[in-house]
């Protein structure tokens, strides 16, 4: 699986919603050129990964170990960042959705962060919700409160 984690984002768009099933095509695509023989598990993990939750994120007491619980929590291991790092990679965000206004943004994004919030964990393996989880949870809470000004 290694090999194919570039795919993982290869087709990112912030408008659209298929990003997870248009970087899927791009690996098998490329597979078909190639002799790899896991193209359609790691196709499977890139779509799957789509929805950024599982039952591990959903249920308190659960843990994820499988290769998609590790892929989302990678995706999402800056939100557990130290504040400064975490800050910079908001302005970044922010930068990404230059098309909307600042109102749109700010409701958006609290909508979004809100999510992170109610949900019982943000990491799904145990390594990334030993290691992270407290601290993404106050970076989401203090940016709320930011946008909240």
């Amino acid at each position: 699986m290694n090999n194919f984690v570039i795919f993982f984002s290869l087709e990112y768009n912030v408008n659209g919603h298929d990003s997870a099933e248009k970087s899927a095509q791009r690996l098998r695509e490329f597979c078909s050129e190639t002799t790899f023989d896991q193209e359609n598990y790691v196709c499977d993990l890139i779509v799957q990964s789509g929805s950024n939750c599982t039952d591990a994120h959903l249920n308190k007491d659960a843990f994820g170990s499988d290769d998609l619980h590790y892929l989302i929590d990678f995706d999402s291991g800056f939100l557990g960042d130290t504040p400064e790092v975490y800050r910079s990679n908001s302005e970044s965000i922010r930068k990404e959705y230059s098309h909307l206004n600042d109102k749109e943004y700010r409701d958006q994004r609290l909508k979004l962060l809100q999510l992170f919030i109610q949900i019982p964990n943000i990491f799904a393996t145990k390594e990334f919700r030993e290691k992270y989880e407290k601290q993404a949870r106050e970076n989401i809470a203090t940016e709320i409160e930011l946008l909240k000004e």
